[in-house]
């Protein structure tokens, strides 16, 4: 989305941008609040352009990458795996002081296995 909004401001294509400006009011309402939750009063316009700027070259990322993370199966199965191992790392003694390492490794692991078998 970062390319091709870069590509229709790079060619003045006024009537897209307005277009996507028009037809995207929620979403930006949205990422201000989120804005000024994170960065406060002062920054949250800065903040605004960043978060949209990030969205976007994620999302770029997914679609030159083909990689599903902003798939919704799998961000359920990344929050079943988090709840599942989460709480059997908390309730075993010996594991509670590795659980950042363990978190990672349940990330990475679902990461590859759903780009590989669910994909």
């Amino acid at each position: 989305m970062l390319a091709l909004f870069l590509e229709h401001l790079l060619s003045f294509d006024l009537g897209w941008i307005l277009g996507l400006l028009l037809n995207n009011w929620l979403w930006a309402f949205i990422f201000l609040a989120v804005s000024y939750f994170l960065f406060g009063q002062k920054k949250f316009i800065a903040g605004f352009f960043v978060l949209t700027i990030l969205l976007w070259s994620f999302l770029d990322f997914n679609k030159i990458t083909g990689l599903g993370l902003l798939d919704p199966q799998f961000i359920m199965l990344t929050i079943l795996a988090m709840i599942i191992v989460g709480l059997f790392v908390e309730n075993t003694p010996g594991l509670s002081r590795h659980f950042v390492f363990i978190s990672s490794a349940r990330w990475v692991f679902v990461v590859i296995m759903y780009n590989v078998f669910l994909r």
